[in-house]
């Protein structure tokens, strides 16, 4: 499963940047290229921001 979060880290990893990113995003290329990529421990999120009510939650495991 991929989050938001990913897209920086993949576009960086697939223009070959040679830094590290200061994100919680792990990137997906590994999965386009038909190989196991890094799977995140959690998934995280929140929306309502401009709603009457704020949300957030969290999802562990498959």
């Amino acid at each position: 499963m991929i989050a938001f979060w990913d897209i920086l880290s993949s576009i960086a990893d697939i223009i070959g940047y040679p830094g590290t990113l200061p994100t919680d995003g792990l990137s997906f290329l590994p999965e386009l290229r038909g190989k196991t990529g890094m799977k995140h421990e959690y998934l995280y999120w929140d929306y309502g921001h401009v709603r009457p009510t704020y949300k957030q939650a969290l999802r562990m495991g498959d």
